[in-house]
């Protein structure tokens, strides 16, 4: 899934697959054309209530998770992302959409 980014001329930015780890752990696999600075993510499950997970990694192919503490298990469904990063120029970019979560 192709995200949006927030800046014109920005680094592509893709999230190839989304899954459940452990019930706790929701995995996103992603791929950058350019290399960047990832900061933060924040998903929005189905039932509506936002997560975050802080990030400080470089990356172009990669991936990223956010865990429940609470243990509540994450349920399948179209999940909404936003990725807060940094390209080669130190530009501030939010990628955006929509990801299936198996």
């Amino acid at each position: 899934t192709m995200l949006q980014p927030s800046v014109s001329a920005a680094p592509l930015f893709a999230v190839e697959s989304a899954h459940v780890a452990n019930g706790t752990q929701l995995v996103f696999v992603t791929h950058a054309s350019d290399g960047l600075l990832l900061k933060h993510l924040a998903v929005t499950p189905p039932s509506g209530q936002t997560a975050s997970q802080k990030l400080n990694a470089m990356m172009r192919l990669g991936y990223q998770y956010v865990e429940r503490a609470n243990g509540t298990p994450w349920p399948s469904g179209a999940y909404g992302v936003a990725y807060t990063g940094l390209d080669r120029a130190n530009r501030s970019i939010v990628y955006r959409g929509t990801v299936q979560v198996a």
